[in-house]
C-alpha cells in the first residue's frame, strides 16, 4: 500500500482548503454515495409555497440568538433596562458580558412560577390528571367527610318549592277536578280562618307528596341499578365467551391466540371498574379522539391485517421448508460395455459414464 506523507505545512493546507501536492478533480459532481437517499414513497413531498418571497431562507442564515430574543419581545438584540440612577438605557445584548447575558437568558426562559405552582404542575404530570380532575376528586372527598361527620344532607323535594297556600290549592284541584278555581280559592280562604288547623293540613299534604316523590326516586334508582346489573352481566358473559382471536378469520381451521383468565380480568377492569369520579379507563379513553381513531381502525381493518400477516408468514415458512426438504437430484448413469474389438485406452477413450442429462463425467 502506498503511504501518504505530509510535508511541512501540508496539514495546514488541508485545514484551509488548499492542499499542496494534490491533484484536484475539477468535476464537482457528487458521487452516488454522497447523495442522500430519497424520501420514502409514503412521504408527501413538500409543496412550494407561493407566498414565499425568499426572505425566509433558513433560520441558520440569520442570527439565531437575535431571533430567539425577538420571541421574548427583544427586537434587534436591543435590551431596555433601568440603571442605578433610575433612567432607562438601551443596550445591545452582544455588548454585555457573559454573566449578564446568561442572567438575561435565564430570566427569559424561567417561568415566573412560585414553588407551590411548580409542585402543582409536577403533581398533575406525575399522576396524568387535569386540574379539573383534582378539583372533582377533592370535592367528592369533602362531601364524603361531611356525610361521615354530620350524616346525609337533607333531601330537597320539588314539593317544597310550593307555599302552603299553593299546595293546598293544587291538592284540592287534583282531588276535585270538577271544582272551579274560584270555588277552590274560597275553600282555601275558609280553611285559613283557623291558621293552626290549616298548617297541620298543609303539612300532612306535603308529607304525602314527599312520600310519593320518594317512591318515584326509588323506582328510578332501582331501574338504573337493574339496567347496570344487566349490562354488567352481559359484559361478563361476552368476556367469558371471548376465548380466542383467530389468526385468519377466513380460515375456520386457522390457529388462534388464546385469551387466558388474566387477560379476561384485565379486559373487565378496563371496561367496568370506575375511579372515585365514577369513570372507567374505557370511558376516559373515549375522551381522547386519538383512541377513537385507533378503535375505528381495529374495527375496520384489524381482522384483515391479522389475516394478512398470518398468511404472509405461512407462505414464508412453506418456502423455507420447500427449500430445505427438496430432494437432492441423483444422477442416473448408464454404463456402456466395451465392444469385443481391442481398443486403446486413452484419456479420450475410456469407459464412459453419462448423466441422463448428457453430461460426461469421464
Amino acid at each position: 500500500m502506498n503511504e501518504i506523507e505530509f510535508e511541512n505545512g501540508s496539514l495546514d493546507d488541508l485545514l484551509d482548503g488548499t492542499p499542496s501536492n494534490e491533484v484536484v478533480d475539477d468535476d464537482s459532481t457528487p458521487q452516488d454515495n454522497d447523495v442522500p437517499a430519497g424520501n420514502p414513497d409514503w412521504l408527501d413531498e413538500p409543496q412550494d409555497n407561493p407566498d414565499d418571497n425568499g426572505d425566509n431562507d433558513t433560520i441558520a442564515d440569520s442570527d439565531v440568538l437575535t431571533t430567539f430574543l425577538s420571541q421574548y419581545g427583544i427586537e434587534n438584540g436591543k435590551i431596555t433596562y433601568e440603571n442605578d440612577n433610575g433612567d432607562t438605557e438601551e443596550v445591545n445584548f452582544n455588548e454585555l458580558d457573559s454573566a449578564e447575558q446568561l442572567n438575561i437568558l435565564k430570566e427569559l426562559t424561567t417561568p415566573d412560577l412560585a414553588d407551590h405552582e411548580i409542585e402543582t404542575i409536577n403533581f398533575l404530570r406525575k399522576n396524568n390528571v387535569t386540574l379539573q380532575d383534582v378539583v372533582e376528586y377533592y370535592s367528592q372527598v369533602a362531601i364524603q367527610n361531611y356525610i361521615k361527620e354530620n350524616g346525609p344532607a337533607p333531601r330537597e323535594y320539588s314539593i317544597d318549592e310550593y307555599s302552603d297556600d299553593e299546595l293546598y290549592f293544587a291538592d284540592l284541584k287534583a282531588k276535585y277536578p270538577e271544582m272551579t278555581d274560584e270555588e277552590i280559592q274560597a275553600d282555601v280562604d275558609s280553611a285559613k280562618e283557623n291558621e293552626e288547623l290549616f298548617k297541620k293540613k298543609a303539612d300532612a299534604i306535603r308529607k304525602q307528596y314527599k312520600a310519593k316523590e320518594d317512591e318515584r326516586t326509588q323506582a328510578i334508582q332501582q331501574q338504573q341499578k337493574d339496567q347496570y346489573v344487566a349490562f354488567d352481566n352481559s359484559i361478563k358473559q361476552s368476556i367469558t365467551n371471548f376465548n380466542e382471536i383467530s389468526l385468519d378469520y377466513k380460515d375456520s381451521k386457522a390457529d388462534a391466540l388464546v385469551i387466558d383468565n388474566d387477560m379476561k380480568n384485565e379486559i373487565y377492569n378496563y371496561l367496568m371498574r370506575v375511579d372515585e369520579n365514577g369513570k372507567s379507563q374505557f370511558a376516559k379513553d373515549l375522551e381522547d379522539t386519538n383512541k377513537w381513531v385507533n378503535f375505528a381502525w381495529f374495527a375496520l381493518y384489524g381482522d384483515e391485517a391479522i389475516s394478512d400477516i398470518t398468511n404472509y408468514w405461512k407462505n414464508e415458512l412453506k418456502n423455507t421448508r420447500r427449500d430445505t426438504q427438496k430432494p437432492r437430484q441423483t444422477a442416473q448413469t448408464t454404463v456402456r460395455k466395451p465392444d469385443n474389438k481391442p481398443r486403446q485406452i486413452t484419456d479420450h477413450h475410456r469407459n464412459s459414464i453419462e448423466f441422463i442429462g448428457g453430461e460426461n463425467l469421464l
